[in-house]
């Protein structure tokens, strides 16, 4: 479940890889060798690494220059599906708790609530 932009009204996100692209940052890292890590996991549609994103409500646009898939070793990869979690480097306007989409279909996912210490 989603928002849109500015509103309240909840908004069903289809877990299809056709779909449009949703997906939530839910972890930023600082590598000393790569620089800023963002991990994500992919809640709908396909998550390629051509073309740019935004992050709603305030709509600033990224893009990536490879995707990778961290599991035992990292490893490129051109795409990931619906349900499968990955990373990119050097996002500068990019945090922790963003929903990255496609420009023209801009929903809002709801935050990780991280316990307190």
């Amino acid at each position: 479940m989603g928002t849109l932009p500015g509103k309240d009204e909840e908004i069903s996100l289809p877990r299809s890889s056709d779909a449009p692209m949703c997906s939530l940052v839910f972890k930023t890292l600082a590598d000393p060798y790569v620089g800023k890590l963002t991990y994500f996991r992919v809640f709908s549609g396909v998550f390629q690494a051509i073309p740019p994103f935004s992050t709603p409500p305030a709509a600033k646009r990224e893009g990536w220059p490879a995707i990778s898939c961290y599991r035992k070793r990292t490893s490129a990869v051109s795409q990931l599906q619906a349900g499968e979690i990955g990373a990119v480097a050097k996002l500068s306007d990019t945090f922790t708790g963003d929903t990255l989409c496609v420009k023209d279909k801009s929903i809002v996912l709801p935050t990780i609530e991280y316990p307190a210490p």
